[in-house]
């Protein structure tokens, strides 16, 4: 018994983990150089089945400053201080879209971590980081690493899945073998 609770624990911490690596969104580029000027953007996906994204608000990391905002695709992006608010478009359930902003990063090397929050059509969800790393000379090492960062990322997501995949068949393997006691 205890066994086939470990592994139905290990199950749902794999898939919960899975779930969870890609239920908020990403931000593009996610190397950058301290103290520059950068344009990014941020995918956000609909995870929901229930409801529709109809906001969200980026603030940017400490020390850095919100530039510009784009509007677009029925959203309008409005700045205040640090933060940029999008209003007035929907992204529907199972959905994603994409928000530009320009920043100056802080002149420091490190992780720093945009702060998103998503506004659902009937609550507003909790707030997630959107981090960025900066390091020196990251311009050249985006260009020439970019593909092998996405490289990675997909191996990564396909260890995630496999592992998810191995524990639910340990979890059902376990419990028919249960079962038959």
């Amino acid at each position: 018994m205890k066994r086939l609770l470990a592994l139905g624990v290990a199950a749902t911490c794999a898939l919960l983990l899975a779930a969870t690596a890609a239920a908020h969104g990403t931000i593009r580029p996610n190397l950058v150089s301290p103290g520059s000027i950068h344009d990014f953007t941020i995918l956000i996906p609909n995870s929901r089945t229930d409801a529709s994204v109809v906001g969200l608000d980026v603030t940017v990391p400490k020390g850095a400053t919100l530039v510009d905002a784009a509007s677009g695709g029925g959203w309008r992006a409005s700045k205040q201080g640090g933060t940029v608010t999008w209003r007035g478009g929907s992204i529907a359930p199972n959905g994603f879209d994409s928000f530009a902003l320009r920043a100056r990063m802080p002149a420091r090397t490190g992780t720093e971590a945009f702060t998103g929050r998503e506004v659902f059509s009937d609550v507003t969800g909790p707030s997630f980081p959107l981090q960025v790393v900066l390091v020196s000379g990251a311009s050249a090492a985006q260009s020439s690493g970019g593909d092998a960062a996405r490289t990675l990322a997909l191996a990564a997501l396909i260890v995630a899945i496999v592992a998810a995949a191995l524990a639910a068949g340990a979890f059902l393997l376990a419990l028919a073998q249960w079962l038959r006691r």
